[in-house]
C-alpha cells in the first residue's frame, strides 16, 4: 500500500510523466483516488503475474500502463506468450511494458525467428527472457 501511496504522491508532485498532458491529467485523476488507484495497481499487478511493487514499478517507468485496457495488456501477454514460447512472457513484458505494447507483434515474431535461425544449439526462449530487449532491436544488424 506504501508503494501506491508513493506512486499517488509522485503523480500530485508531477515526479512521474506521462508522454501526453491528457494521459497525465487522466493519471493525475486517477492518483487523487486512492482506492481506485489501489484496484488499477493491483489489476495490473494481477495480469501481468507480479507483486504489486513490481506493478509500481512498471506504473514509474510507464504511467500509461495504469490507463491501459486489461484486456489490451492480456491480448499483449497472451500474443507474447505464442510468439516466444518456452518463456516467462510476464517477465518479458515487465522489462519494459511501454514498447511491447506498443511493438508490432508480427516485429517481435520475426526478431524472435530471426535468433532461433541465426543460433539453433541456443535456447532462444531464456535468453530473450534474461534480455528481453533482444526483441525490440533490428536484430540482422547485431547477427551480420
Amino acid at each position: 500500500m506504501e508503494n501506491v501511496l508513493a506512486l499517488a504522491m509522485d503523480f500530485e508532485n508531477g515526479t512521474v510523466r506521462c508522454e501526453t498532458d491528457e494521459d497525465a491529467v487522466e493519471c493525475l485523476e486517477l492518483a487523487k483516488d486512492a482506492e481506485a488507484l489501489c484496484g488499477r495497481v493491483e489489476s495490473v499487478a494481477t495480469i501481468c503475474l507480479c507483486s504489486v511493487p513490481e506493478a509500481v514499478k512498471m506504473a514509474y517507468s510507464f504511467p500509461e500502463i495504469l490507463l491501459t485496457p486489461s484486456s489490451a495488456i492480456v491480448s499483449r501477454l497472451s500474443a507474447l506468450k505464442l510468439t516466444v514460447s518456452g518463456c516467462d512472457a510476464g517477465v518479458i513484458f515487465r522489462h519494459d511494458a511501454a514498447s511491447f505494447l506498443r511493438r508490432d507483434v508480427a516485429d517481435i515474431k520475426v526478431a524472435y525467428k530471426t535468433l532461433q535461425d541465426a543460433f539453433p544449439r541456443v535456447n532462444i526462449a531464456r535468453l530473450v527472457e534474461y534480455d528481453p530487449s533482444l526483441l525490440l532491436i533490428d536484430v540482422d544488424v547485431g547477427i551480420q
